[in-house]
């Protein structure tokens, strides 16, 4: 008979919920930002995703993919332009005891937006969480940079040293950051006066491979006025010299007969 021959297993019904709903809207935010799509259409798209994304967080807040779906949540609410609310969820995102690398991107987040209106002590301390929840070695590094520089904002160049210290230390770290760390520390020794260790980090710069133009040129001269300032006469002379070969920077060459 037909029903003594039926499986008995009923996994083979059983619905996963939760990874549907996470599939779905993945899909829906990978459509809506797709080129060619509308505005209309792609509001709508960001819409749904972001409500099914809430859902997830809702119906299953202890599932692995929780932190994911609050994370992404945020992106398509701050895509369609409610960025108080991608905010609010960002905040949940941070205060997750699982959050892990999501925590930490989503602090990056809320530190890039307290950094842009000046509210530098609630960025470090969202770098600070990104520094501490980065899986990631390039935003752990970024992050340790962009706190430096918070610190530096609210005067505190004890700590904004250390962490650029700190990066010349870490391993893989990218040769951007690595120059944006030289060139920082040489600003901070020039504004304390301590111009020998100034000019070793101005070197420390100048002889690396793929420093950008404008950083180049500026190094080279601060390297020469302060070598000059040591005493350095034939090092500022060269400083000097390669001045003259370098777009925009010529007529600062004949500070050498000055100060030398």
């Amino acid at each position: 008979m037909l029903s003594a021959q039926q499986p008995a297993d009923d996994d083979a019904l059983v619905v996963d919920r939760e990874a549907d709903l996470f599939a779905i809207a993945e899909h829906l935010y990978i459509q809506a930002r797709q080129p060619g799509v509308d505005a209309q259409s792609r509001r709508l798209g960001l819409e749904r995703a972001a409500a099914l994304f809430g859902e997830i967080v809702r119906d299953f807040p202890k599932s692995a993919n929780a932190p994911k779906a609050e994370y992404q949540q945020a992106v398509c609410l701050e895509e369609i332009g409610e960025k108080a609310a991608s905010e609010a969820v960002l905040e949940k995102v941070v205060k997750r005891p699982n959050g892990g690398e999501y925590a930490a991107a989503a602090a990056y987040r809320l530190a890039t937006l307290a950094s842009s209106r000046n509210l530098w002590e609630k960025a470090a301390n969202y770098y600070s969480i990104t520094v501490r929840e980065a899986r990631r070695a390039d935003l752990r590094h970024d992050a340790i940079f962009r706190l430096a520089r918070a610190h530096r904002q609210m005067g505190q160049k004890k700590e904004a040293e250390e962490r650029l210290l700190s990066l010349l230390h870490e391993q893989n770290v990218a040769p951007a950051i690595t120059n944006l760390a030289l060139y920082d520390l040489a600003q901070l020794k020039t504004e304390q006066k301590n111009y020998a260790e100034a000019y070793s980090f101005f070197c420390n710069l100048l002889n690396r491979d793929g420093v950008e133009s404008s950083m180049r040129s500026t190094s080279t001269l601060q390297a020469a006025r302060i070598a000059s300032r040591l005493g350095k006469v034939e090092e500022a002379q060269a400083h000097y010299a390669r001045l003259s070969s370098m777009p925009g920077m010529q007529k600062y060459a004949g500070e050498a007969q000055m100060e030398t």
